[in-house]
């Protein structure tokens, strides 16, 4: 396609003419083995942009991580098939993107973790998070335990 830009009198002038290729975008349910270029559509309905930081996570992760897996490579295919029409329901109601956006921030944590600290860090990481919070409710519960006792003794 050549442009051409026209200034408007008074003297105005003719540009130089430009020539650019567009390339079609691949289609929504291309083989999973060159995804790159596609679509991550529920998390992009969810957070409303492609370019959005947190579905860049999620693209980062299926280029690196599913597309080396044969199970993985299986799951984008599945997924690219049936989202589609999930992800124009999800952007058409503020209350799914919500609840879509919710639910997917534990699973781009996690790809997140291991994109930029490796499976074996990440899953340390998720186990000593789990036994902190296991230790941190364990502590409240004792604490809670023993002022109702205390209340009940003194009642």
């Amino acid at each position: 396609r050549a442009v051409t830009v026209e200034n408007p009198a008074p003297g105005g002038e003719t540009s130089n003419t430009a020539t650019f290729t567009v390339n079609a975008a691949p289609p929504a349910a291309a083989a999973a083995g060159s995804s790159s270029g596609n679509m991550c559509f529920i998390a992009t309905a969810a957070f409303g942009s492609p370019l959005e930081r947190h579905v860049q996570v999620l693209r980062d992760f299926r280029d690196s991580y599913l597309l080396n897996f044969r199970a993985g490579k299986a799951f984008v295919k599945f997924y690219y098939e049936v989202s589609p029409p999930l992800a124009k329901i999800i952007a058409q109601n503020e209350v799914l993107r919500l609840l879509t956006r919710a639910g997917l921030m534990p699973v781009i944590g996690v790809a997140y973790l291991i994109l930029h600290f490796g499976p074996v860090s990440a899953l340390l990481m998720m186990l000593f998070g789990l036994a902190l919070l296991s230790t941190i409710i364990r502590i409240t519960r004792r604490k809670l335990n023993t002022a109702r006792q205390k209340a009940e003794a003194s009642i």
